[in-house]
C-alpha cells in the first residue's frame, strides 16, 4: 500500500481538510459536494382549493418508490387522505371533504434504490 499510513487517530484541532478529491471506493472519504448530490431531494406543494376532493400532483422523480406525507398547515397535524401512485411521476390524493385553499401541505421524497 502506498501513501501515508496512520496507526493512531488524527486530531485536526478544529481544522478542516480542504480540496478533498471525490471518493470512489466504498472505504474512501467523501467531500460535501458528494454528500449533497447523493441526498434525496424532496418535493412539496400546498393542496386545497375549497372545491375538489381529488388532486393529482407531479413530483418528477420517475419512480413509484416515494414516501408521501400530508399535513395540515395551520396545526402541523398529519392527515391521512387516500394516496395512490398513479404514474412514476404522479401521486393522487383523495380527501373525504374538499380541503380549503392551501389547507394541506404535500411532501414527497424518493426512496433510494
Amino acid at each position: 500500500m502506498s501513501g501515508v499510513q496512520f496507526v493512531q487517530q488524527i486530531d485536526m484541532n478544529s481544522l478542516k481538510i480542504t480540496e478533498l478529491a471525490p471518493g470512489v471506493a466504498g472505504t474512501d472519504a467523501v467531500n460535501v459536494n458528494q454528500l449533497t448530490a447523493s441526498a434525496p431531494q424532496g418535493f412539496a406543494s400546498d393542496i386545497g382549493n375549497g372545491v375538489a376532493t381529488s388532486f393529482t400532483v407531479s413530483h418528477n422523480f420517475s419512480t413509484f418508490d416515494v414516501l408521501v406525507q400530508v399535513y395540515e398547515i395551520a396545526t402541523g397535524a398529519t392527515v391521512h387522505p387516500t394516496i395512490n401512485r398513479v404514474a412514476e411521476d404522479d401521486v393522487q390524493l383523495i380527501f373525504g371533504v374538499a380541503p380549503t385553499a392551501a389547507q394541506y401541505r404535500l411532501l414527497v421524497v424518493p426512496v433510494p434504490a
